[in-house]
C-alpha cells in the first residue's frame, strides 16, 4: 500500500464514512473530538426525520429553490359538477373514467353556445351548484368568447361567476384556442388566479371537421392533462389517479340551449 498512497487515503476515507453512517443510525453515543455524532447534522444525512402521515392523507413534495412545499390532497369523495359550453361534450368521457376510478360522483351540464354572460346572469351557476349539491366545480368556458371585441365588458360576468361559486372549489378550464383570442384567457386568469385556471390554449389538439372542437382522442389527452394539473398545481388538489381502463359509462348530461 506504500506504493499507492492515494489509494490508501481513499480506503481510509471510505471506512471512516461507513463507520459514521452506521453509528448515526444507532442510539449509541459516539464522540469525535468532543462532537456527539448522533446530535450533529451528520445524523440527518443518513437518517430521515420520523413524520406521522395519516392513511387518508396524500402528500406531494415540491422542491423549488432548495425549499420543500408540502401539498395535501383531499382524498374524500367529491360531487363534481363538470359544466360549460359544448367543449364539455368531449371532456365528460375522460372525467367519467377519472371519477369512477377515484370514487367521485360526476354531474355533467352542457350549455351549448354559452358564455360567461349566460352563466353569470340570473344566478345560473349557483342554481346548478345547489341542484347537484356540488362540492367541486370544473367550469369549461370561453370558447364562444375568443373573438369578442368588447372583451373588458366580460369582466363583470367573470367576477359574478366566481362570486356564485365561493362556497365550493372552482377550477376554470380555459378554451382550447384554434386561433389567437382577443383577451378572454388573460381576463379570466387575472380574475381567478393561475392556481385555479387551466390554460388549455397551451396544448396542441387534433380537431374535428369544424376546426374548433378536439377529437375524441385529443379530448382524452386534454382530460388527462387537466386531471394531472389539478393534482400537482391547482389550489384544490383532489384524488385523481389515472384510470386503469376506459369504463365507457354511458353519460346522460343535462343539455341546455343558449338563452333558456
Amino acid at each position: 500500500m506504500k506504493e499507492y498512497p492515494l489509494l490508501s487515503f481513499v480506503l481510509i476515507l471510505l471506512i471512516s464514512i461507513t463507520v459514521l453512517a452506521v453509528y448515526s443510525l444507532t442510539d449509541y453515543k459516539l464522540e469525535v473530538f468532543g462532537l456527539d455524532i448522533n446530535k450533529s447534522g451528520i445524523n440527518k444525512l443518513f437518517k430521515p426525520d420520523d413524520k406521522i402521515v395519516t392513511p387518508d392523507t396524500i402528500r406531494i413534495i415540491d422542491v423549488v429553490k432548495d425549499t420543500v412545499a408540502i401539498k395535501q390532497i383531499d382524498s374524500t369523495s367529491q360531487r363534481i359538477l363538470l359544466a360549460g359550453d359544448s367543449m364539455v361534450e368531449g371532456l365528460m368521457h375522460p372525467f367519467s373514467d377519472y371519477c369512477i376510478e377515484n370514487g367521485h360522483e360526476l354531474f355533467v351540464l352542457i350549455w351549448y353556445s354559452s358564455s360567461s354572460k349566460a352563466f353569470a346572469q340570473k344566478n345560473k351557476l349557483k342554481e346548478f351548484i345547489d341542484r347537484y349539491k356540488a362540492t367541486y366545480v370544473i367550469l369549461v368556458l370561453g370558447a364562444n368568447e375568443l373573438f369578442v371585441r368588447d372583451i373588458q365588458n366580460r369582466d363583470e360576468y367573470i367576477k359574478e361567476i366566481i362570486r356564485q361559486s365561493e362556497d365550493v372549489k372552482l377550477i376554470w378550464v380555459g378554451p382550447p384556442n384554434w386561433k389567437k383570442d382577443t383577451g378572454i384567457n388573460d381576463l379570466i386568469l387575472n380574475n381567478i388566479g393561475k392556481d385555479r385556471y387551466f390554460p388549455s390554449k397551451e396544448l396542441t389538439f387534433d380537431r374535428i371537421s369544424d376546426g374548433a372542437h378536439p377529437t375524441r382522442k385529443s379530448s382524452q389527452m386534454w382530460g388527462t392533462k387537466i386531471a394531472e394539473w389539478i393534482v400537482s398545481d391547482s389550489k384544490y388538489p383532489i384524488l385523481l389517479n389515472k384510470p386503469e381502463a376506459e369504463y365507457r359509462k354511458k353519460m346522460n348530461p343535462l343539455l341546455m340551449n343558449y338563452g333558456k
